[in-house]
Order: C-alpha cells, then sequence, then structure tokens
C-alpha cells in the first residue's frame, strides 16, 4: 500500500511538471506610453511620446509628431524595419509610414529619438498612433 502511495505522488509529481511546460516569450515593452501602441517581437520601446502642433492664435493642431526610442535586449546584432501609423478615435487609418530600417547592436538604445510627423488635413483627428518593428534579413 505504502509503495502505491508513493507511486501515485511520483506520477503527480511528473504530471504537474509536464503541464507547467515553458512559456514562450517575445519581446514586449513594461513600459505604456499614453495613445501610443508598440507591437515588436525582437526589440523594446525605451521611450515614446506624441506632440501636437499649435499656432498660438489657433485652437487647432496644424501638426503631430511622433518621437520614438528603441532598445535592443538581444545579445547579437538586429536590422529592423518600423511602420508608424495614425488613426483617428475610429480605428481608421489618417497617415503612415513604412519600411524605415534601423540597426542596432545587441544590447544597445539609440542614442537619438526617431521622430515621424503629418502635418496634413486630417491632424486634429489623430487620437492614437502604432509602432510596429519587425526583424528583416540583411542583404
Amino acid at each position: 500500500m505504502d509503495a502505491q502511495k508513493i507511486l501515485f505522488g511520483i506520477l503527480g509529481i511528473f504530471i504537474l511538471v509536464s503541464l507547467s511546460g515553458c512559456e514562450e516569450q517575445g519581446t514586449t515593452t513594461e513600459k505604456t506610453f499614453e495613445n501610443i501602441d508598440f507591437e515588436s517581437d525582437i526589440v523594446e520601446l525605451n521611450a515614446a511620446s506624441m506632440k501636437f502642433i499649435k499656432d498660438e492664435e489657433e485652437f487647432a493642431a496644424r501638426s503631430v509628431e511622433l518621437y520614438y526610442q528603441l532598445h535592443n535586449p538581444l545579445n547579437r546584432y538586429v536590422t529592423v524595419s518600423v511602420d508608424v501609423a495614425f488613426y483617428d478615435e475610429n480605428g481608421r487609418e489618417i497617415y503612415s509610414e513604412e519600411g524605415y530600417k534601423i540597426n542596432l547592436p545587441g544590447k544597445y538604445t539609440e542614442g537619438g529619438m526617431n521622430t515621424v510627423s503629418y502635418s496634413g488635413s486630417m491632424v486634429n483627428a489623430i487620437q492614437t498612433a502604432k509602432i510596429n518593428a519587425v526583424e528583416v534579413e540583411e542583404e
């Protein structure tokens, strides 16, 4: 009877250990930036801000500027392609810039801020920005 309890105990521990498994982790940022979404499985968003530029005598904005800084947490060199898009409150895309490539050495944080700006007629409808960074193969 004691051998049977020990066998069930070992079997129970084995089942628990096998079910716990390893969780696959992508790289995400722990920081949150107001009205800025970030997606990447390779780099982190170190800093970001969105600023509306207004004329002193007008209430409406004449342009919007998005500033962002990336960090490579890996121990290897990566090249990422960055897409940035501005959206209105209903999730409709107003403006985008795509395919900007950045080379980042391992454990490196960019020294300056990258800037994307928009000054079109729909600038006052912008509510959020989205930054998407994916690794690309070097040519």
